[in-house]
């Protein structure tokens, strides 16, 4: 029995030893791996958070530059003070350099008593089934109810895909007159 013991002690020991020797590699490596791909994440993370931040700081810039614009506007000029071909020539620069923005609109404080005006103003130009819209219940655009104030996206650019937001009303939606960073009027 010494020679079986010996026998077995020379071919399972070794075995043995090789086998600890692998999960314990294993384990070191999966460590590794698993501290490389947290590193990989963290950095990726880091970089997507800046991106964003600096995409947001572009839109907020967007949205200072255009108030600057209608508020240089010519005032004589009517109910909108800027041209279409303005608006467009004005936003069109910000898509190129401003990655994520599928529109940049202008959206007056329009009172009841203006509406007909507005909507006038803007069949005029020759949009002539603009009306002030609402979603109903399916979520198809239909004529406003009759509001105190409305929020009409009366610009936007660019039109062309995005012709369902135009004349829409966002104070129509109740989650949008919630905003806390309400300073519209």
């Amino acid at each position: 029995e010494s020679n079986r013991d010996r026998q077995f002690a020379s071919y399972v020991l070794p075995a043995l030893l090789v086998l600890s020797s692998t999960i314990l590699a294993f384990q070191i490596t999966k460590n590794a791996e698993r501290q490389r791909l947290y590193a990989v994440f963290e950095n990726d993370t880091e970089i997507i958070t800046q991106r964003l931040h600096e995409n947001l700081d572009k839109a907020t810039q967007i949205l200072f530059s255009l108030q600057g614009l209608f508020d240089t506007a010519d005032r004589d000029r009517g109910l909108i003070p800027v041209s279409r071909q303005q608006f467009k020539i004005f936003t069109d620069p910000y898509f190129e350099r401003v990655r994520g923005i599928q529109a940049v609109g202008w959206n007056p404080v329009v009172k009841r008593g203006d509406r007909a005006k507005y909507e006038a103003y803007i069949r005029e130009e020759g949009f002539v089934n603009f009306q002030f819209q609402q979603r109903d219940e399916n979520n198809r655009l239909i004529p406003d109810r009759d509001r105190e104030t409305y929020y009409p996206v009366l610009y936007i650019e660019p039109l062309n895909g995005n012709q369902r937001a135009f004349g829409f009303n966002l104070g129509s939606e109740s989650r949008r007159l919630r905003t806390p960073y309400r300073d519209w009027e």
